[in-house]
């Protein structure tokens, strides 16, 4: 009975080990990798009037309203977005929205679950409880580290 116990014994843990082998090889690589990394992609230049290098990811047509966590509005043409991982994004609106301020409060109604370039968006004066006056069109969300967002913001301080 004791052998038949101690089999059974060094069979499980035999399982488990290799169980455990298996899940590290496959789990180790995922954790690693650069879609978990808490560090934005590198500052390759500012995201202004110079288009990006070949190196750094490009602009996206759609944003999942799940990796979102704050807009900012930058003034009539541009909006920051905030996301998840220390991500950020710059949007470059299809078109100026004449009216817009940092101060608005945005109505974002995502599509699908996302916001995509051309897709609608409206914003009202935070301070008083009236229609949603200014409507704007998304453009590309541009992939920005945390350097480019502090640029764009001070070259458009400064001007």
């Amino acid at each position: 009975m004791k052998f038949v116990f101690r089999t059974i014994v060094a069979r499980i843990t035999l399982a488990r080990t290799v169980m455990l082998r298996i899940i590290m090889a496959c789990v180790v690589p995922i954790l690693t990798s650069t879609v978990w990394a808490e560090t934005p992609p590198p500052a390759t230049g500012i995201i202004f009037d110079e288009s990006m290098t070949e190196e750094a990811p490009e602009a996206s047509e759609c944003l999942s309203a799940r990796a979102v966590r704050s807009m900012e509005v930058v003034n009539e043409e541009l909006v920051i977005v905030h996301g998840s991982h220390n991500r950020f994004w710059v949007n470059r609106l299809l078109h100026k929205c004449t009216g817009l301020t940092d101060d608005m409060l945005l109505k974002l109604e995502p599509w699908g679950g996302r916001f995509c370039k051309n897709s609608r968006f409206e914003a009202r004066d935070r301070f008083h409880d009236g229609p949603y006056t200014v409507s704007c069109r998304w453009g590309k969300f541009e992939p920005a580290a945390l350097e480019q967002v502090a640029m764009i913001k001070s070259e458009l301080d400064e001007s």
